[in-house]
């Protein structure tokens, strides 16, 4: 048991008491500074005992964010979770990018004041297709800006972002975005790339 919890029994069982000795007592013997003061009726007023106010639940961000819905022109795939983006360590995953669509990876930003980049390459020697990628505030939307666009890009490209004003790709703490790639050629055969967080 809680020492508050020990301290609300022990207020209420007090109050239980007195309240036991008021009810079979109507005058009692009082002394106020040696004083003694016959006659004297008790009144026993409460008080309501303070509650701990509780702590709102701090709002949590689903682990794994996919808002994304496939279509026929997109695939939703390789979402990134919240712990992921938000770990320091090195994400790496490999990702396929289908022929004529475009692919669309969820991922929501975190509070912190965050710098990082976005890196992809050739997977283990399989050639990779000339690829647009983008960053978007919805799935396969319109660039966030050019900086947060790498369009007809091959064999190894990096894409920096930051979460804060600067002069890569700027995301906004706390919010959903959607990672987009698209082969240039809609004909090309599925592109196979590692992607890099």
């Amino acid at each position: 048991m809680s020492w508050t919890n020990l301290q609300t029994v022990g207020v209420l069982v007090l109050w239980a008491v007195l309240c036991v000795i008021a009810s079979q007592a109507k005058a009692a013997t009082l002394y106020i500074d040696g004083k003694r003061i016959t006659n004297a009726t008790i009144t026993i007023t409460t008080e309501a005992v303070p509650t701990v106010p509780t702590v709102p639940p701090v709002p949590t961000v689903p682990d794994v964010v996919e808002k994304c819905r496939n279509s026929a022109t997109i695939v939703c795939k390789y979402a990134i979770s919240a712990s992921q983006w938000a770990s320091t360590r090195k994400l790496v995953q490999v990702v396929a990018v289908p022929k004529g669509k475009t692919l669309v990876s969820a991922f929501h930003t975190n509070g912190r004041r965050k710098h990082g980049s976005m890196q992809f390459s050739e997977w283990a020697g399989v050639s990779t297709n000339s690829t647009d990628v983008w960053i978007s505030a919805t799935p396969a939307g319109e660039p966030l800006s050019k900086r947060c666009h790498k369009p007809n890009s091959s064999f190894v490209f990096t894409s920096k972002y930051t979460q804060y004003d600067g002069r890569y790709c700027t995301l906004k703490r706390n919010t959903t975005y959607y990672l987009n790639m698209r082969q240039v050629d809609p004909n090309e055969e599925e592109g196979v790339m590692e992607r890099r967080l």
